[in-house]
């Protein structure tokens, strides 16, 4: 049995900006289901302009093409999905709409759920994000897209990237996590199969754009030995540290860029069915 939101309810919410309904019940409407809660995602699509942890108790969808289904306004939140799914595959492959986006926010968390359908899963800026235990299918662009400082991306699992509508040239990149925050770490994710290779090349990490990533034990098979990047180092990456990671099935391996090769190290990395394994990057051992 779930409380239902009366009036008197609804005066006692603190003020947030909901798109089209109220989409947060207070602590105790929902004790029963979640207890560790400041506030229940009922609806999509929502802002966050409080902190707090904020947690979905179904699986929830929308059609939206532009800004994202959640959007976070405030420092120091956590969206917690509870092992539920939010779907955005309706707006069709042209969506330019985001599954959780956050501008220069500080100390957000988002974990333990599933993401499909969007440009982006996730795509945040900031200090301190975490991204965690999340499944990420189907995201037209890429599954995480994480900048700032020290951003941790852990134990994800992405997979179907790509499939976006272009502009002309209509020639672009998919990726499953791009993690270009200064001091990143990118670590026990799995990413897997591309979509749209005529018109998408598929990079399934890349780092770089700041300094001191470091990007190991990872997983991550691509289309084919003639296609695509395993793990990249951006324009502008120094002092990358790629160890123990396992990749197979791409054109390049490990590709430091136009970056010089000192900007980049890599150590005990397995690749497999890799057409050229290690490019622009120092090789520090063990890397067959």
């Amino acid at each position: 049995y779930k409380q239902p939101i009366g009036d008197h309810m609804k005066r006692n919410l603190t003020p947030l900006l909901v798109f089209g309904a109220i989409a947060f019940l207070p602590r105790g409407a929902a004790a029963d289901v979640i207890t560790d809660c400041t506030r229940v995602i009922r609806f999509l699509p929502v802002t966050i302009n409080n902190p707090g942890t904020y947690c979905l108790e179904r699986n929830e969808s929308t059609s939206i093409t532009s800004g994202a289904a959640i959007t976070v306004n405030a420092n120091d939140v956590t969206i917690d999905f509870k092992g539920h799914k939010i779907d955005g595959s309706g707006a069709g492959a042209g969506t330019l709409a985001l599954g959780v986006s956050a501008v220069n926010r500080r100390g957000l968390t988002v974990r333990n759920g599933r993401i499909r359908g969007f440009l982006w899963g996730v795509q945040t800026s900031g200090t301190g994000t975490v991204v965690e235990d999340l499944s990420l299918d189907a995201n037209t662009q890429g599954g995480i897209n994480c900048d700032g400082t020290a951003c941790t991306v852990r134990r994800n699992s992405i997979w179907n990237s790509g499939g976006a509508v272009l502009p002309p040239p209509g020639v672009d990149s998919s990726y499953g996590i791009a993690n270009y925050s200064d001091g990143g770490q990118t670590y026990d994710n799995t990413v897997s199969s591309f979509l749209n290779l005529a018109n998408q090349f598929p990079i399934a990490i890349q780092v770089g754009l700041g300094a001191g990533s470091i990007v190991r034990h990872n997983r991550v098979i691509g289309p084919g030995s003639g296609q695509g990047i395993g793990i990249s180092v951006a324009n502008l990456g120094s002092g990358v540290l790629i160890a123990a990671n396992e990749i197979v099935a791409f054109e390049k391996g490990i590709d430091g860029g136009i970056n010089p090769s000192t900007a980049c190290r890599a150590t005990s990395n397995r690749l497999f069915d890799i057409a050229t394994p290690l490019l622009v990057c120092a090789d520090a051992g063990d890397n067959n």
